[in-house]
């Protein structure tokens, strides 16, 4: 485990010098001041834009206990957002509960989930972010980004990163209201939908296409 320690400790301090080199613009980041505690919920290929938008905000997450976890707890950490460790299959529940509590207990304001993650199947919400959503009320607020220039990687989730020197779009919201007596798997339906949607429309504006929509063999401009 000390080696992801220092792997993760290294990505975060890539990640900061990364975030110095691009021209990022946030739309909607208004509705996390009108929206406090709502949790936020992006897919995890497309998380990185999201993280760079969030920093200096009080923003918790959620990373796997294995050593991948550790990287990402590592190198997020470095942008100043704090993570608590679980997954849908290690710890879930725990973790769930240990961010309502620093929710609760003011030391964070927002609790960001990727809701495909943390292997997947990709762009399929889990129902951790509902459950999430409705401890805090019947909101949640969808995240997405886009870049000029980018890489597609040959992961489970074709994650899409912002080459250096790009311009990302950081959308945020509108957000999704949850009815009380509708079933989670019919939430997640519409989550998914609304966070397909939000990405398509910033891949179209800077690319002309969704990028997730295109065939890749592996990094891809």
């Amino acid at each position: 485990m000390w080696r992801a320690k220092v792997l993760g400790t290294l990505s975060g301090q890539v990640l900061r010098i990364w975030r110095s080199t691009v021209k990022i613009e946030v739309r909607g980041i208004d509705i996390l001041d009108e929206l406090p505690h709502a949790p936020l919920a992006v897919w995890h290929g497309r998380m990185q834009g999201v993280i760079f938008a969030l920093r200096g905000r009080r923003v918790l997450s959620m990373a796997s206990n294995s050593a991948d976890g550790e990287i990402a707890a590592r190198a997020v950490a470095a942008l100043d957002i704090r993570v608590v460790r679980g997954s849908t299959l290690r710890g879930g529940r725990h973790a769930l509960d240990e961010m309502i509590d620093w929710v609760g207990d003011g030391l964070g304001d927002h609790a960001a989930l990727t809701v495909d993650g943390p292997r997947g199947p990709a762009q399929r919400v889990k129902l951790g972010a509902i459950q999430l959503a409705r401890k805090f009320g019947r909101v949640i607020i969808p995240m997405s980004f886009s870049a000029s220039r980018t890489w597609t990687l040959r992961s489970w989730d074709r994650m899409i990163l912002a080459r250096p020197f790009s311009r990302l779009l950081v959308q945020f919201g509108p957000p999704l209201e949850l009815d009380p007596d509708e079933p989670s798997r019919y939430a997640a339906k519409r989550l998914k939908a609304a966070l397909d949607e939000m990405t398509r429309r910033l891949d179209i504006e800077l690319h002309g296409h969704s990028l997730w929509d295109t065939p890749t063999n592996g990094k891809r401009a």
